[in-house]
């Protein structure tokens, strides 16, 4: 039986027992699209706030269904949650049903209900009250050296995280915050709001700017607000401890923006003001003559078409000459307080530059990178991730040759040597159809 058919007779099966299962059911049958985080969001409130408030009897008839395998609403509850969701609310509501009750006072003064039985008759006449407990000495605990514990800001480390559905990049929540601030702005706007937004934004693309460098990648967690990394972009785990530790105030400021910048624009009273779209029903249809449909257009294939021509046209301008090289940028090494601050390290990840062109094989080389569409600058947005990071810092720090790639007509290795060194200023350059070589 295929998935989506156990999860369909699993839907059509599931019926409650009580009110909370009913809503338990209502939620799970939700129809949320994977890309609706919003509204994923809402619901895994909504479920944590239905658990948290479940009453023993209703918790224990839950947890008893829901560890049943066999149970059609078990099924459902499986089919449509996540498994880290499916183990907190699992934990939770096994907390709320194993929960001791409270013991029930004795009617005979001075006794509990263990001892009711023996030390009453059938008369009612109290016998003896029961004995007194042992006084416990105290024992003062063995003396142990208190843990070492650094000066400074707490050290952390943020972890290494694989995305879901519910994490944004920081960047891409920055820029749907500057489409709604000028949609604001065009629709006259609460003046407070454009202003919050406003200085909320300037605040998190300068934070940004200083920590992307350093700790490459990051993701906003929404459901938690707290950062964690994509990417590991420093030379060594101990380097990106330092620079993490180095940055923690930023870390946790950056934090802070981006959650307030998440409930802002998720707020009903900032959404509310903006224009409402026209339904495309609404909008007048053009009757256009028929004409035949152009060929479908390979954009892959016309790419390397166009870097093929661009890097024949480098290797007939120039001596020396190769392809699909891999470079590396140095960066300032993250070090001990004292340290040479100057000091320059080879540093992650690498980038493949299309092709390199020069009079010699040590000195003047001209990098180039062909895209087929975007500006002729580092803003293209063809560049890979490792691009975005190693082209403009081989302008500030310089680089080396990593991999001497490959030589004219794909045959034999290229004309540079790897270790040949990038000096500081050297500039790719973006070749594109309307700034060709």
């Amino acid at each position: 039986m295929s998935r989506s058919t156990y999860c369909k007779r699993a839907r059509k099966a599931a019926l409650p027992e009580d009110d909370v299962q009913a809503e338990l059911i209502r939620l799970l049958k939700l129809p949320i699209a994977s890309h609706e985080r919003l509204r994923i969001v809402r619901r895994v409130d909504k479920l944590r706030r239905l658990f948290a408030a479940l009453g023993p009897e209703q918790a224990r008839k839950l947890y008893a269904r829901l560890i049943n395998e066999n149970d059609p609403l078990a099924k459902f509850f499986d089919c449509e949650l996540v498994t880290w969701l499916r183990e907190e609310l699992r934990a939770k509501v096994k907390e709320r049903a194993v929960a001791r009750r409270p013991a029930r006072e004795s009617p005979v003064k001075g006794l509990d209900r263990a001892t009711e039985d023996t030390a009453t008759s059938d008369s009612g006449i109290v016998g003896l009250p029961p004995p007194k407990p042992e006084r416990k000495t105290f024992e003062p605990e063995p003396w142990k050296p208190e843990p070492w514990k650094p000066f400074g800001p707490p050290r952390i480390n943020l972890p290494i995280v694989e995305p879901t559905f519910i994490d944004v990049l920081p960047k891409d929540l920055i820029d749907r915050a500057k489409k709604i601030l000028e949609a604001l702005k065009r629709s006259g706007g609460d003046p407070g709001i454009i202003q919050k937004l406003e200085s909320l934004i300037k605040e998190a693309d300068v934070l940004l700017g200083v920590l992307a460098p350093v700790l490459g990648f990051l993701v906003f967690r929404t459901y938690i607000g707290s950062i964690g990394q994509l990417v590991s972009v420093g030379a060594s785990h101990l380097a990106q401890v330092r620079a993490i530790n180095r940055f923690y105030n930023q870390i946790r400021d950056l934090e802070e923006i981006l959650q307030d910048i998440t409930d802002l624009i998720n707020d009903p009273a900032v959404t509310s003001e903006l224009p409402v779209p026209v339904e495309p029903s609404e909008l007048p249809v053009p009757v256009e003559p028929q004409e035949e449909s152009p060929p479908d257009r390979d954009p892959f294939k016309e790419g390397k078409d166009f870097e093929t021509q661009e890097c024949e046209k480098v290797a007939a301008r120039f001596t020396f000459y190769a392809k699909q090289v891999k470079v590396k940028a140095y960066k300032p090494a993250i070090g001990m307080p004292g340290q040479n601050p100057n000091k320059l390290v080879l540093s992650d990840p690498y980038a493949k530059v299309d092709c390199i062109g020069s009079f010699s094989r040590t000195k003047n080389l001209q990098l180039f990178e062909i895209k087929l569409s975007g500006p002729p600058d580092f803003k293209n947005k063809g560049l890979t991730a490792n691009q975005a990071i190693v082209y403009p810092c081989l302008k500030k720090y310089g680089g080396e040759i990593v991999s001497s790639g490959k030589g004219r007509g794909n045959k034999g290795i290229g004309d540079f040597k790897k270790g040949t060194k990038l000096p500081k200023g050297t500039t790719v350059k973006i070749i594109t159809p309307e700034n060709p070589l």
